[in-house]
Parts: C-alpha cells; structure tokens; sequence
C-alpha cells in the first residue's frame, strides 16, 4: 500500500523529560502515530539550569513504536547577567547540539527525507541552521496557543528579535501544519502563509477507552495546567454556585497545583467539592474519566483540547465554552454541550442540568466519532502524505 518508510527527523520545541514528564505529550502522541508508516527520531533540546544533566551522554530512548526514537540532550550555558549575552551563548550551544546531532545522524544513516519542527520557536532555528548547512528542507507543526488572538501570552508580546526569527522560520519553511483550523487561519494571517494543512491531535485507543459501570452522577472531572487560557477562575465561581444545589458534587483536577487557585477554592468554601490530584498518567486520568459525568473545558481560548478527545474515547461528554476552535472536535448533543463563555452562572446551570440527567448522551456514539476522526492509524495516513508531498 505504502512506498519506502522515509526517515524523517522530528525537531521539537516541547516534549516529555526529566524535568517535566509530561510538556509536549501530545507532540509525542504524534510522533507515535506517524511513527506506524515511517521511520521518525525525534531530537528534543533542553537547556539545563539545574546542573543535573549535562550534554553528555544522550538520553536515547526506543519506544515500544518500533519506528521511533529518541534523543533527549540536556545542555548546559552559563548565565550571564547581561540579558542578550545570555541569550546569545545559550543559542549558540543548542545550535551546536543539533549540529553535531545531524553530523552523525548523517554519518550512520545518511541523510533523513526531510526535519520535521513542532512548535517552530525555537526548534525552528535548529531546522532552519540545518536547510542552510546540510540543504535538508524543513516543515513547520505549530500547537502554540500564543498565535490566536486574545491570546496571553502572545506572539505580540515577543520581543522584535523573537518575531524576527520566527517569521524567518516561517518563510523558509517547506510546509505547514496546525491542529486545528482555527489555529490553521491564525497562521496564514499571522505570517501571510497561503496553504496551512490540518492534521488534528490523536488519542490512543489502547489507553482511552469505554467502561461498562455508570458514572457517579455528581463526578465530574477537570485536566488542565490552570493557567490564564484556561479559565479557572469562572470554573470555580461555576463551582460554588452548583455546591448549593448539588451537596456531594466533586469536581477532580488533574494538573500542577496553581497557588492562587488554590486561594480562590479557599475563599469561595469549596474545598470539599474540589479535588486536587496534581500530576497523573494517561491510565489514572483513563480511570477517573470513566467515573465522571462529563468532562469541564471552559477554555477562553485553545488550539485544540486533547484532553475533549480523550474523554470522547470514554464515552464520556464534555462541557466546554463556546468558542470557535471547539466546534471542530465537539458535536452539540452528542458528544458534549457549549457553553457562553464569560458566564459562571450559565456554566453552573449546564452542570447542574448533565448531573441530574437533563442531556442524555450515547456513550457508543461518541465513542464512533473519536474512533472514526483522531485514531492514530488516521493521523498516520495524513503525515504520510503530507512527507510524500513535501520531502520527495
């Protein structure tokens, strides 16, 4: 069915590590699934302020994805109290990681078909330092919510110089991709890009999948890293309202624990309806899912919503706010609810009416779609086609 597997060299700007496990996952699950058509190393370069890890020797890693693997370099720059100095040496030595990366990639496979950049600052530079060397083209994957409008922080809020070499990166590119359309169009504006293909975020069925038990009634669950872009605030102002009407209700947080949300849950008196569970893996998350009655997203803005397909795989429905990114991956009645966004009270009133059984949803239903739309063996379809495309 398929050509030659190519061999194509992933250049990531996030990805799971020792220091954050789970940063960039999603740009990992990608990688699995286009790993199931060709071959893809993923180079991911991290500074090391910790002094913990030096730059030799890589962390090489083989997944349990026979076509992918890993090198993880942690480099070490001193600081300098001169900001662009700073900067400028530290740029200079992850650069050079690629370098000498590329060299021996080169030296013991010859050359790859194509880099693949996600997240084009600043894995873009090391792709873009690599065109101008070795003459390997490059495509961009963009999942940066800082190019949508509204957003904090934002691309506006780079510095010129920043600007400046992103849209360098962005010119030179050979292609592009985003995850979703709105984040597609947010980059044709912002860099003047005619074509962006979108190739949507996966979800792995081996992890997410259906329970046959009935979800607590009153369980509802929350993934997120808490910050500005995902609204907290007007989530727990929902909370306290529904804790009125619904006396066990327990909203379960997944994610890092963020102190002023912390303050928040203490001044508005719901520490009994709200959970921290900090951290967790894929299959704790699963578990949790399974139990709840929906799923809150009630984002001010996003480029997808992994954790929407995840809970669609459970055949678990979602509450989200109604903003335009999230009408590509939620169906109204089937496999969740919007919600205006900017109104606790109306966000209160969609829990409240999901608890007590007011949407009735078809868990095989919403289960079909995910199935037929984010399935690894899809995705994989469409990066294969875009690598013969672009990297021939």
């Amino acid at each position: 069915m398929f050509d030659k597997r190519k061999n194509i060299i992933w250049l990531a700007s996030w990805y799971p590590n020792k220091f954050d496990p789970f940063t960039g996952d999603f740009i990992q699950r990608h990688a699995e699934a286009a790993s199931l058509i060709n071959n893809i190393h993923v180079l991911f370069v991290l500074r090391n302020g910790l002094g913990q890890y030096d730059e030799k020797p890589n962390e090489e890693k083989q997944s349990s994805f026979p076509g992918l693997s890993t090198t993880t370099t942690y480099y070490r720059s001193p600081y300098f109290k001169i900001k662009g100095l700073d900067a400028l040496f530290s740029a200079y030595k992850y650069l050079r990681v690629h370098y000498k990366f590329l060299r021996k990639y080169i030296k013991e496979n010859g050359k790859p078909h194509g880099i693949h950049v996600h997240v084009a600052m600043r894995a873009g530079l090391g792709a873009l330092m690599i065109k101008w060397i070795f003459g390997i083209t490059y495509m961009v994957s963009e999942h940066w919510s800082g190019l949508c409008q509204g957003a904090e922080p934002s691309f506006n809020g780079l510095s010129p110089f920043e600007r400046f070499c992103w849209k360098m990166i962005m010119k030179n590119a050979r292609g592009y991709t985003a995850v979703s359309k709105y984040l597609a169009q947010a980059m044709k504006e912002k860099f003047s890009l005619i074509n962006v293909d979108v190739i949507p975020n996966v979800v792995n069925k081996n992890i997410f999948f259906p329970s046959l038990s009935k979800p607590l009634s009153s369980q509802f669950i929350h993934i997120s890293t808490l910050n500005f872009p995902k609204n907290p605030e007007q989530l727990m102002e929902a909370v306290a309202i529904v804790k009125n009407r619904i006396p066990d209700f327990k909203l379960f947080i997944f994610g890092e624990v963020v102190k002023s949300v912390q303050s928040l849950v203490d001044l508005l008196k719901i520490n009994e309806q709200v959970v921290f569970k900090g951290p967790a893996a894929q299959s704790e998350l699963r578990k949790f899912l399974q139990e709840s009655r929906a799923l809150i997203l009630y984002s001010r803005f996003e480029t997808f919503g992994c954790v929407i397909i995840e809970a669609n795989a459970c055949g678990v429905p979602v509450i989200v706010s109604d903003i335009p990114v999230f009408h590509e991956n939620v169906l109204e009645g089937i496999t969740g609810i919007f919600v205006p966004l900017n109104n606790s009270i109306l966000l209160a009133e969609s829990i409240y009416e999901m608890a007590t059984d007011r949407y009735m949803f078809n868990q095989k239903e919403i289960v079909q779609h995910i199935s037929d739309k984010y399935s690894y063996e899809k995705i994989s379809v469409q990066f294969d086609h875009l690598y013969r495309t672009y990297f021939t």
